[in-house]
């Protein structure tokens, strides 16, 4: 079984936590885009987060997906290119596997579950090497993305430990 975190902005990073029957993690992959390497319009970046997001959902079969929520900073203009590609997201999820439940985590939930200092690369990553069932997949050459979308994974998974039957019921859709 696995659940899926999604960091999504114009870089995107997927982390896909594979867990067993008793809610305990056994792997934990990360997938990145990173949009400025594709050129072209929006549009043509919107169709390869389409792609990556549909793939890996396919393929890994969650039960769950959480995406950090697009929210209003310092770049109102960012806002709406996010609720865009977290639209994008929401639709490729659907066309995978229509069942899957999905979740929308905003950035201060991600990152006060892992207990991190601040939303510093750097605070993220040691507060994630101090969880124990996660630090043997945490790695130096992860990025921020990369980072911040195992956070919101492993809120989805905390979200199933404190209401187990919240996970029974999304488990068996």
């Amino acid at each position: 079984m696995s659940i899926i975190g999604a960091d999504i902005g114009r870089n995107t990073a997927l982390a896909v936590i594979e867990i067993d029957g008793n809610l305990d993690i056994t792997n934990i992959d990360t997938y990145f885009l990173d949009m400025n390497t594709i050129y072209g319009s929006d549009i043509r970046k919107k169709e390869e987060l389409y792609k990556l997001t549909y793939n890996i959902v396919y393929d890994r079969e969650p039960i769950a997906v959480g995406l950090e929520s697009p929210f209003m900073s310092r770049f109102p203009k960012a806002y709406g290119l996010l609720s865009e590609f977290i639209s994008t997201m929401e639709l490729a999820i659907y066309k995978a596997e229509p069942s899957v439940v999905q979740y929308r985590v905003s950035p201060k939930e991600g990152k006060s579950i892992v207990n991190a200092a601040s939303d510093a690369k750097e605070d993220m990553y040691r507060a994630l090497l101090d969880i124990e069932e996660l630090e043997p997949f945490i790695h130096i050459d992860m990025n921020e993305h990369e980072i911040d979308s195992i956070a919101i994974a492993y809120w989805v998974l905390q979200r199933y430990r404190r209401e187990p039957g919240l996970f029974l019921i999304d488990r068996y859709r």
